[in-house]
């Protein structure tokens, strides 16, 4: 059975597109569901972008629908300018606020660098991704912001579904692959192009979803995605001194009162 798309699900109740207005005390949810009727050349994405090439699906028992690479280099999901990623970015790396990306990936093997998200213009931004099947954070091209091997040994089982959830709040991030969560790592300087609309530039896979290339280079990595979620969570509101001291104030009655007894 075709599943239909959830074309957006925003938990603040903010529309995308031009009347997009970012509250960094809201909660928002995206979600992709790879329908067939999403999966076409110049259909609109789920963040106002267009899908630049034509995908095919896969249904799979206890996964769902999949989507398969593209046909062409560069393909994309998605790809488009919004401002909500480089804002929910923003304020993951400078407050308690918390962004994630959860997502099923079907891995073959290869190995090559893979971007499953990228937010920013070329060289810029913040990249989440792959290398090598070890997930990997890159801001721009520092190479040392990468879960390697030697720091994690976060590797995606080969020939096989994964489940990966990258999570990055203060600006540390984590990743988590089939249940196990690697140990928080400091999230590298971003540099943002200042050009407006180059920094507000994503794109959700090269080539297709999530991968690159395969053996050969191009385009037969036979790598799947599906169930794509990016989540974005406000931080705690902080008490004003006035209730916080009030608070403890209360605290402190009730304990005097229980000595008094």
């Amino acid at each position: 059975m075709k599943k239909t798309i959830i074309t957006l699900v925003a938990l603040a109740g903010v529309a995308m597109g031009d009347t997009y207005s970012w509250d960094a005390t809201k909660d928002y949810t995206y979600t992709w569901d790879f329908s067939q009727t999403n999966t076409q050349n110049n259909q609109t994405g789920v963040l106002g972008g267009t899908v630049t090439n034509t995908f095919t699906t896969e249904d799979v028992v206890g996964i769902g629908t999949a989507i398969k690479e593209g046909t062409a280099d560069g393909s994309y999901w998605e790809v488009g300018t919004n401002s909500f990623l480089h804002d929910a970015i923003t304020a993951a790396t400078t407050t308690a606020a918390t962004l994630t990306l959860t997502l099923d990936y079907y891995w073959t093997g290869a190995q090559w660098g893979e971007n499953i998200l990228h937010v920013g213009s070329n060289d810029t931004g913040i990249a989440y991704g792959l290398s090598g099947g070890y997930i990997s954070m890159t801001t721009g091209t520092a190479a040392d912001n990468e879960f390697s091997a030697a720091k994690t040994g976060l590797q995606l089982t080969a020939n096989a579904w994964n489940t990966i959830t990258y999570t990055l709040s203060n600006n540390q991030w984590t990743a988590t692959l089939n249940g196990t969560t690697s140990d928080a790592k400091t999230l590298g300087t971003i540099t943002w192009n200042t050009d407006s609309a180059e920094v507000n530039k994503y794109s959700i896979g090269i080539k297709a979803p999530g991968w690159n290339s395969g053996a050969t280079g191009l385009n037969d990595s036979g790598c799947k995605i599906a169930n794509m979620t990016i989540s974005y969570t406000a931080a705690a509101p902080i008490p004003e001194p006035t209730t916080a001291t009030l608070s403890l104030l209360a605290l402190a009655g009730l304990a005097a009162r229980r000595r008094r007894r």
